[in-house]
């Protein structure tokens, strides 16, 4: 049997979800961005960790505000960053999309509808040296949902999609998301971002959306 917990924007808070990944003896947690660490997610969950837990994540817009938040996530050695990557989990292939749409690259509802930017490479492009952070992307634009992100995604096939961003279910989610779950023949989405607890049905597929720090375990039998 896999159980996985799933948990929504931490936002500091991560006691409840210490807590009930010991209650639910999961073999996973997945962590849907907006963590606002105040120290390196490695030691955050060191305890999960040392008990054979997995830990994966993808970033929400939150974790790009400042440099402390954006090092203390993207330094974790041991936790998983599923973002643009597919991961079995015991059987459940896991795909994960995180950050957010951004009007300076992409913003469905805007417009067009139309990428400004289709590829990291070509906004770098537009770039000078005192607008990059660290020699590459502004530290901002690292939170972006790039076109290029989900192409590759909707190539593959998973089981579920992780995000943070919603899909259509959700009154400020995005038609976008629908057709990449539906590309990638997913059952079962699972998003964060809006603070928002409800379940809702999708062309067939189930959708989950979770409010800050709250834990859903997805069960599946073998």
């Amino acid at each position: 049997m896999t159980r996985i917990l799933f948990c929504g924007d931490p936002h500091g808070s991560f006691i409840p979800i210490h807590q009930t990944a010991e209650r639910e003896r999961v073999s996973a947690i997945v962590l849907l961005g907006d963590m606002e660490l105040d120290r390196p997610l490695d030691e955050e969950f060191a305890q999960e960790l040392d008990h054979g837990i997995r830990v994966l994540f993808i970033p929400g817009n939150h974790d790009f505000d400042n440099e402390v938040w954006h090092d203390n996530l993207f330094s974790s050695e041991f936790c998983e960053n599923l973002h643009g990557r597919i991961v079995d989990v015991s059987g459940v292939r896991l795909a994960g999309l995180g950050g957010c749409f951004q009007g300076t690259i992409w913003h469905p509802h805007d417009g067009s509808g139309e990428p400004k930017f289709e590829t990291r490479k070509a906004f770098r492009r537009t770039l000078g040296p005192q607008q990059k952070w660290r020699k590459s992307l502004p530290r901002k634009r690292r939170g972006a949902i790039w076109r290029e992100d989900i192409e590759k995604l909707a190539a593959q096939h998973a089981d579920i999609l992780v995000s943070h961003e919603a899909p259509s279910t959700h009154k400020y989610g995005f038609r976008e998301m629908d057709d990449l779950a539906s590309s990638m023949g997913v059952h079962t989405i699972v998003h964060g971002h809006h603070h928002e607890t409800y379940r809702s049905q999708l062309a067939g597929m189930n959708v989950v959306g979770l409010n800050m720090d709250e834990a859903w375990v997805f069960q599946q039998t073998h």
